[in-house]
């Protein structure tokens, strides 16, 4: 999935991972802010697997991640913070609101996680190679490897 990145500011808010519940919520800080950067279309998602790139429909932005991810299924590794910059990313995908589009089916993409460092890397591969890494929310990074989609890092606040 082919993405455009653009200078701007991560959307702020609180990634959390519920170890009871097997999935990551994104509590945003300003309910106001996220409207404005849906827009009146709507908001859609990219599935990885089970994991959820939330999207505005109309534009395609990415908003945060979200969605089970069970735990019981990462592996344990080196995973340093990504050297990300703020930004806003749209995907190239037609979204129709309240429809997922799948990126990689349960399974396909390997999750790493660093207990030391308390980021998580979710990618189609453990090289972390990535070209460049986007801040799009608090916690919540893409990474791209020749203008693709490549990995989602994430640093949650685990409870």
């Amino acid at each position: 999935m082919h993405l455009s990145n653009y200078p701007g500011q991560a959307l702020k808010g609180v990634l959390m991972y519920s170890e009871e519940e097997y999935s990551f919520r994104f509590n945003v800080d300003s309910v106001a802010e996220l409207a404005a950067r849906v827009g009146g279309t709507g908001q859609s998602s990219v599935s990885i697997g089970t994991l959820q790139l939330e999207v505005a429909s109309g534009s395609g932005v990415v908003l945060y991640a979200w969605g089970l991810h069970p735990r019981t299924q990462w592996k344990n590794g080196n995973v340093s913070a990504p050297e990300a910059k703020p930004g806003v990313v749209r995907l190239d995908a037609n979204f129709d609101a309240g429809v997922s589009i799948s990126r990689a089916p349960v399974g396909g993409w390997t999750t790493v996680f660093d207990p030391t460092t308390g980021w998580i890397r979710v990618a189609e591969d453990e090289s972390q190679d990535d070209d460049l890494t986007v801040e799009v929310a608090s916690g919540v990074v893409l990474g791209e490897r020749r203008g693709k989609l490549c990995s989602i890092w994430l640093h949650p606040l685990i409870d």
